[in-house]
């Protein structure tokens, strides 16, 4: 609010002085014509809204015109018509002469007394005809007009630039906030590693099985630490997160669920966007699975090329952890996958006949 009340005033300001220059002039050249006379004028209210009007369009029409839609044809044959609008108008020379021509009005003499023969008047060429002036070019109306383009050319450039420097310096404060933030979410992993390695420690001998699984969620943790705040990743290291999580969900699952987890193809020097599957996989373990009824969750990932496909496939339970259905992580992914993979992917989702599918497609770095 107070930018823009500053650039108001500024405008109010800079107008003043430019409209100010022509009265200055015409006072200095015709002392017997009153201020209040030049500003009330038609001439100069007609100078006046000629160059107003050409700065303002030239500032707000033509120059995002030429910036924005990259249409300098037009944008140079606009400034032609202006100039050739104000050539023809000739606002300064109007101006101007209106006043040189009140000040030269001649003033009434005394009247001659009866019987004697009127004063001489002007000699004026034969036939009586008073000269006339040859036209003027005006030269001042042109100089005006193309100060008015440079004027309005650098106040965008400045506020450009100015828009350009903030932005940068809010992305760098944002930066700044986001690298503390991370530093501080690092805190407490760190513990909770350490943690996770003296129970490993203490497991390894009675139970080898809770060790390995103990293993596979401090890699994963770890993972998610170091890894996820990127944008790309290697893909191997996120097939490897994927395939723990599965092993760990599988512990907890009875005799009635079955799980088929198939990778076909290679990772190769490939990145992909880190977690970018696992809310699909998440979701297929958190509502695709009974404790009264059978299940099976198909998890297909396949490598092609440089494209790489996801097929997520569950038993569709109704009211599964109604509480907790949110729907952030979908939408939170679905933002993900717009944001770095826009043209780039395809998904279909169904929810048909008691099976909640997903098929998913990246194109890969």
């Amino acid at each position: 609010m107070k930018t823009r009340i500053a650039t108001v005033l500024a405008h109010i300001t800079g107008w003043l002085v430019f409209l100010y220059l022509p009265l200055l002039f015409i006072s200095g050249q015709n002392d017997s014509v009153s201020l209040a006379t030049l500003v009330f004028s038609t001439p100069y209210w007609a100078f006046a809204c000629t160059y107003i009007a050409v700065f303002y369009i030239h500032s707000y029409v033509l120059i995002p015109l030429a910036q924005q839609r990259k249409q300098p044809i037009v944008y140079g044959a606009a400034i032609v018509l202006l100039l050739v609008a104000i050539y023809y108008l000739r606002p300064f020379d109007h101006l101007v002469s209106h006043f040189s021509r009140t000040a030269a009005a001649p003033t009434p003499g005394p009247m001659p007394f009866p019987g004697e023969p009127p004063p001489p008047g002007p000699i004026g060429p034969r036939g009586g005809n008073m000269p006339h002036h040859a036209p003027i070019f005006d030269i001042m109306s042109l100089i005006l007009y193309f100060l008015l383009l440079i004027l309005s050319w650098g106040i965008k450039i400045t506020d450009n630039w100015k828009t350009a420097t903030e932005r940068e310096a809010r992305a760098e404060a944002d930066k700044a906030s986001a690298e503390l933030s991370f530093l501080k979410a690092q805190i407490n992993p760190h513990f909770l590693f350490n943690t996770l390695n003296n129970i490993y420690a203490l497991t390894i001998k009675t139970s080898p099985e809770a060790a390995d699984s103990i293993l596979k969620l401090a890699k994963i943790m770890r993972y998610i630490t170091n890894e996820a705040h990127r944008d790309y990743v290697p893909l191997q290291n996120e097939l490897e997160c994927i395939a723990d999580f599965i092993a760990i969900q599988q512990l907890r699952l009875g005799a009635k669920t079955q799980v088929a987890f198939t990778i076909n193809g290679q990772a190769g020097s490939h990145l992909i966007a880190p977690l970018i599957m696992m809310t699909y996989i998440e979701n297929a373990f958190k509502y695709g699975i009974s404790k009264q009824e059978a299940s099976i969750i198909q998890i297909e990932i396949s490598i092609e090329k440089d494209v790489i496909t996801l097929l997520c496939r569950n038993r569709a339970f109704i009211n599964i952890h109604p509480e907790e259905s949110t729907g952030i992580g979908i939408a939170n992914t679905q933002k993900r996958l717009t944001h770095l993979y826009n043209g780039k992917h395809t998904i279909a989702i169904s929810n048909q006949e008691g099976y909640f599918t997903v098929n998913l497609t990246l194109a890969l770095q």
